[in-house]
Formats: C-alpha cells, structure tokens, sequence
C-alpha cells in the first residue's frame, strides 16, 4: 500500500436522524451526536470507526 498525503478531511456532526452527506475526502470523520457512533471516510464510502474500541479493548487486555 502506498502512502497518501490528506489535506482537505473534515470532521462532521449530525444527528441519527439526518441523511449521512456525501462523501468527504479519506480520512474525515463524522461523528453521529445523538448515539455516538463514529464513521470514517475511505474509498468513497462511510465505514464504521472503530479505532477507539480497538485502542481501549488493547489497554484493558494490557492491564
């Protein structure tokens, strides 16, 4: 995999109820308020983000 430099991500906020925008440049966020789910922009898509799980599941294993 090569390396891609992002400038123009963004970080977005909506609610659940709302239409997800369009999609960003790879790498901006959108964070859903009201339930607290996070997405990333890749691709061309929105993927769930699941890095902060990830992150605190490996502290609590590591403790």
């Amino acid at each position: 995999m090569a390396f891609k430099t992002v400038t123009d991500k963004l970080e977005l906020q909506c609610l659940s109820s709302d239409q997800f925008p369009p999609v960003a440049a790879d790498g901006s966020t959108l964070h859903i308020v009201d339930t607290g789910a996070q997405y990333i922009a890749h691709d061309g898509g929105w993927d769930e983000d699941l890095r902060l799980i990830y992150a605190l599941r490996k502290a609590l294993i590591e403790m």
